[in-house]
């Protein structure tokens, strides 16, 4: 039933023509954030998180997850409560030029640290900011 949840939150992002990498990045973030807070996964929480302001997007995504079979008071068992965490607690991207990042959600959030600006060009430029050391690991 985990599975739901993104392709539901990728369909709506496309449909109310939001970013797939926000949109992604927001659900990571808000399904680790339910997990850590209550124990389990809470569709009504992770909709607050991921389409904030957006009322409409916020009730389509709650009815279509509950269509689609989502149990939301089934409270995980330990090891799936840990592999989640393992699973979201972490931003994984794959930029079109070959270079890929991995990056924890508490780090992906804080603009002190990481920024992606569109550039009038269309394209995007990821900024790694604050950094003390460079590690090369095999």
């Amino acid at each position: 039933m985990v599975k739901v949840i993104p392709k539901v939150a990728q369909h709506l992002g496309k449909k109310f023509e939001t970013e797939e990498f926000d949109i992604m990045a927001d659900l990571k973030e808000a399904v680790y954030d339910t997990i850590e807070e209550k124990g389990r996964l809470d569709h009504e929480m992770i909709a607050e998180k991921v389409f904030k302001e957006n009322i409409t997007a916020k009730m389509a995504f709650k009815e279509e997850v509950q269509e689609q079979g989502f149990v939301p008071e089934a409270p995980p068992v330990k090891e799936v409560q840990e592999i989640s965490e393992k699973k979201f607690g972490k931003q994984k991207f794959k930029l079109s030029n070959g270079i890929e990042l991995i990056v924890p959600v508490d780090v992906y959030r804080n603009p002190d640290l990481i920024e992606f600006v569109n550039n009038p060009d269309g394209t995007i430029s990821v900024m790694i900011k604050n950094v003390d050391e460079v590690l090369n690991r095999l």
